[in-house]
């Protein structure tokens, strides 16, 4: 158990491949609801989702972040400590064992630990190797003005551009978007894809056509599949 800003208890489970170390790691940010539990982070540890992880020797860590109330996810970012410091605390837990690498840490974030990511990295709170942004629930990080139209590109117009690009601006690790073509957060997220291209940032994109927004969860397929080799 990991221990927040603020004393909060934060739980994770890290499996780790064959051999000695020190390993890289691998850290996974699920989506909402946060708070978990222990037991409750272990539907998050499919292993046909982190074998090919370990096979290739890496270590990997399901890590959790502070609940929220019923249907409000987006409190877990609010306050001066957050989930974004919860993250923070598990990589810092992580620092303690010398069978890994506290130097090595890559984060994949799925939905609002997408965000949640996105967030800590901007705000400095996170600091990893690289980023893998799985549906991130970016809403407020562009600044979204009302409710996009399913499939419509956003303009400026529907988000706050320049507010942003003042977090995108601090944000110096390359980040890979996995996004699926009928997930209804695709148009928000192909305009942060934009907005990160235009500040010069090492920005990449995998769009996975009929997708939705969890399938990057599984179930077996062959999106879910590639979405896996890719990350």
């Amino acid at each position: 158990i990991a221990t927040s800003a603020d004393a909060t208890p934060i739980d994770y489970l890290v499996r780790k491949p064959t051999g000695d170390g020190p390993f890289p790691v691998v850290v996974y940010v699920h989506g909402a609801p946060g708070g978990n539990g222990r037991e409750g982070l272990k539907h998050w540890a499919d292993p046909a989702r982190w074998t090919p992880f370990l096979e290739a020797g890496f270590a990997v860590c399901i890590s959790d972040y502070r609940g929220h109330e019923p249907n409000r996810p987006f409190q877990v970012l609010r306050g001066e400590v957050n989930a974004t410091d919860d993250v923070s605390a598990v990589i810092a837990a992580l620092a303690s064992d010398p069978t890994l690498a506290p130097d090595r840490v890559a984060i994949i974030g799925n939905s609002l630990g997408g965000v949640t990511t996105l967030q800590g990295t901007a705000e400095g709170k996170i600091n990893a190797r690289c980023l893998v942004l799985n549906a991130p629930a970016s809403f407020q990080f562009v600044g979204l003005r009302g409710r996009p139209a399913p499939g419509v590109p956003l303009s400026d117009d529907d988000i706050d551009r320049k507010a942003a690009l003042r977090r995108i601006e601090p944000i110096n690790v390359p980040v890979l978007f996995i996004l699926g073509t009928a997930d209804g957060l695709t148009p928000i997220n192909l305009k942060l894809v934009d907005l990160m291209q235009a500040a010069d940032k090492d920005v990449r994109l995998e769009l996975f056509p009929d997708q939705g927004h969890a399938f990057t969860n599984g179930p077996d397929s062959p999106a879910f599949h590639r979405a896996v080799s890719q990350s």
